[in-house]
């Protein structure tokens, strides 16, 4: 998990040379022992989830960025780790990494025009992080599917979509 953070640091500090690499990574591993000290690692995935939300959420504030959607900062993981604002895929790949830090196995989700988080084990749950980490039960991801197509079927199914993104993509 740290790879993915690591590597989107150094990206966006080569787009924005004045990004502080080191503040960002050792914000980075501050954040996963703080979460990490909170936590007992047999408590129960949901016990786990709800944890990883108020710290997430609450307790360091991230949130979507609806306010500017579009503003380049939220592609940028130094300045969303900063700001606490961004877009789905960044938030996601923080919340993620502080899942996976915690014993949680989750992966991000390529869905049409919105990146969502999958948590499996006990059960399989996908949230919405940029909304801030609620279940989306099947009628939800239908419904978003039908958004970002217009209210056309040409998408197909929403359970088609929930396949985990690899790093690379």
């Amino acid at each position: 998990e740290d790879a993915l953070v690591t590597a989107a640091v150094h990206v966006a500090a080569e787009l924005s040379p004045s990004l502080d690499v080191n503040r960002s990574l050792q914000d980075w591993q501050a954040w996963k022992q703080g979460l990490a000290t909170g936590i007992d690692p047999r408590a129960s995935q949901d016990v786990r989830i709800q944890m990883l939300n108020d710290y997430f959420f609450t307790t360091l504030g991230f949130r979507g960025n609806r306010d500017d959607y579009y503003d380049h900062r939220n592609s940028l993981l130094p300045e969303v780790m900063a700001r606490r604002t961004g877009i789905p895929i960044t938030l996601s790949m923080l919340y993620c990494g502080l899942a996976r830090s915690i014993g949680l196995k989750a992966e991000g989700v390529s869905f049409p025009g919105h990146f969502l988080v999958m948590i499996t084990g006990d059960h399989p749950l996908v949230l919405d992080v940029f909304s801030g980490g609620i279940p989306m039960e099947s009628s939800n991801l239908d419904e978003l599917l039908r958004q970002v197509s217009g209210g056309e079927s040409r998408y197909g199914s929403a359970e088609q979509w929930l396949t985990p993104a690899s790093p690379r993509q």
